[in-house]
């Protein structure tokens, strides 16, 4: 155990503030719930998305701005006793949509009920449409691919094949299925 922790362990002050710190210098969206329409501790970062201050929105009755956006998520997030993920897209304070990969987790109580429910959200718009672009880009070089009258073969770093189009098939005698991880200098070519 090094010295901070140990400093911490016997200053609750430290150990506040080092959460505090934790807390508010993350991206990451993190807040609970005590019931469906009130927060309990929200950081930094859920707050900004919000366009709010921490204080104007901890520990207090959801604001109607909030609430609409993020209705369906926080009404959902009281009916499970484990851990739920989903994808949402949530309209944040400037009227820009954010796709979001929220996790709720509910802390329970002796009897089974829920006291409150931990909510983190990652906004995963940028890398969603990464993705999307790639397979676009994929769709197309394929169609492409597909419709080139030259035989075309795709390799890998390695030289193994791994695709190639029809009239490389029909060149070359073989199918895909046969061609597909056969390196460029196989005996096969012999």
């Amino acid at each position: 155990m090094n010295s901070a922790s140990k400093h911490s362990k016997r200053n609750p002050g430290l150990y506040t503030k080092q959460l505090h710190v934790l807390l508010h210098n993350i991206q990451t969206q993190v807040w609970y719930l005590s019931d469906h329409h009130t927060y309990g501790m929200v950081n930094k970062a859920h707050a900004e998305f919000n366009g709010k201050k921490i204080e104007d929105i901890a520990f207090s009755k959801i604001p109607k701005e909030i609430l609409l956006p993020w209705h369906k998520i926080f009404d959902d997030a009281f009916y499970s006793n484990g851990p739920m993920h989903s994808k949402q897209q949530v309209q944040n304070s400037s009227g820009e949509y954010r796709l979001l990969s929220i996790t709720k987790s509910p802390s329970l109580r002796e009897d089974g009920s829920i006291e409150f429910v931990v909510c983190s959200a990652e906004d995963i718009t940028e890398q969603n449409k990464m993705q999307e672009d790639l397979r676009q880009n994929e769709h197309n070089f394929k169609a492409t691919l597909e419709n080139i009258y030259l035989g075309v073969v795709v390799h890998a770093s390695d030289s193994s094949i791994l695709l190639c189009n029809p009239a490389a098939t029909k060149i070359i005698g073989l199918t895909l299925e046969q061609l597909k991880g056969k390196q460029a200098i196989d005996p096969v070519w012999q």
